[in-house]
């Protein structure tokens, strides 16, 4: 996915309008643009201090959303 200001106006609407139609698709939006974010204002630096951490987070199967969705009733 490109950074939000390099999509086409098509493309922009589209994705707001699945977004509006699926919570787990807009927040799958919304962590993808903070990870490119992180990743590009580190460039890179001290991901292989933290290698560990980003491996995890990346191929792990779970995560705190599912415990966080029933803690908190939402859904």
């Amino acid at each position: 996915m490109p950074p939000p200001d390099q999509l086409t106006d098509t493309d922009s609407v589209t994705l707001q309008k699945i977004s509006d139609r699926c919570p787990e698709i807009a927040a799958t939006v919304e962590l993808t643009r903070q990870l490119a974010e992180m990743l590009v204002n580190l460039r890179g630096k001290d991901l292989r201090r933290d290698w560990d951490a980003v491996k995890a987070w990346l191929t792990l199967p779970y995560s705190s959303g599912p415990w966080k969705a029933t803690s908190t009733g939402s859904r």
